[in-house]
């Protein structure tokens, strides 16, 4: 519902990708998810912290089951050797302190239509990718 503020603020930054964080890639598939999206967020999507594969091999499972979204989240940009990235996410459990500079951390009933997470979002695109 806060689409259009989100393209909003990323709308500076052309080459910013997303990658779904979300179980709803597990519930309902990478496609049908990045569906969810509007148009313009849909062309930055560039990947899953889930991958369908993952459901064909149990320990992958497991380990998905008993991770935080922040141990998602690392095990992607490991994987994917990113070296510069934000989190957009109303879930802060288990963020190791080096990289809560990274986590612009949301309110999940307010998301990014909160002016200081919007300020926050901003401001952290700026010093990673401005």
């Amino acid at each position: 519902m806060w689409m259009p503020i989100l393209e909003a603020e990323l709308s500076a930054f052309p080459a910013v990708g997303l990658v779904l964080s979300t179980s709803w890639v597990r519930q309902m598939g990478f496609t049908r998810a990045k569906k969810r999206l509007s148009p313009e967020l849909q062309r930055r999507v560039v990947g899953a912290t889930w991958h369908s594969s993952m459901a064909n091999a149990w320990a992958d499972q497991i380990w998905w089951d008993q991770s935080s979204r922040y141990g998602q989240i690392m095990r992607y940009v490991g994987r994917a050797g990113i070296t510069r990235w934000l989190a957009l996410d109303d879930d802060i459990e288990g963020w190791a302190h080096s990289n809560r500079h990274r986590l612009i951390c949301s309110d999940g009933s307010k998301g990014v239509s909160d002016d200081l997470i919007t300020q926050d979002l901003r401001a952290k695109l700026r010093a990673e990718f401005g």
